[in-house]
């Protein structure tokens, strides 16, 4: 990365899969990208016997979104070429217009259907709208009547 020292990139995986989340590297996702292909990508394969291609590795690459154009390039570049070596699942934000009525609908059905009061339903959606996971999330707190962030992992189920 030129002037700015070694890098050192911080993945999570086994031998044969790896997540990689660029969205923290702004600016500098290519040149991450660029080192994850060489020491990974470039790696033979595991399990590899001499014949035939051994176990693929399944590269998760969370944010890819957010990636700048010049990584963006590059990573289609390496997919084409890498195509035997590594499997790639890109993962991106879908954002989809959700109306308010709709939202509340929602979140009654399954207020009904868990035994969950439904008097706070409106209150979630003013705070949490039009984010459906979050308001799901915030109507599970109130299942368990914790306070709003805490979450029912805290309980010790």
């Amino acid at each position: 990365m030129g002037n700015r020292g070694p890098l050192t990139i911080n993945y999570f995986g086994s031998n044969v899969h790896f997540v990689l989340n660029l969205a923290m590297h702004v600016g500098g996702d290519r040149a991450i990208l660029t080192a994850f292909v060489h020491d990974v990508c470039r790696s033979q394969n595991v399990a590899y016997t001499g014949q035939g291609r051994g176990a693929q590795k399944v590269v998760v690459l969370i944010n890819a979104d957010l990636l700048s154009k010049p990584a963006q390039s590059f990573l289609r570049r390496v997919m084409e070429t890498h195509h035997q070596t590594c499997r790639f699942i890109l993962c991106s934000l879908i954002s989809m217009p959700v109306d308010r009525q709709h939202l509340s609908d929602v979140l009654h059905r399954i207020s009904s259907a868990e035994g969950i009061d439904e008097g706070g339903i409106d209150a979630v959606v003013d705070e949490h709208g039009p984010n459906l996971r979050r308001c799901i999330n915030r109507l599970d707190e109130m299942r368990y009547d914790l306070a709003p962030g805490r979450s029912v992992g805290h309980l010790g189920y």
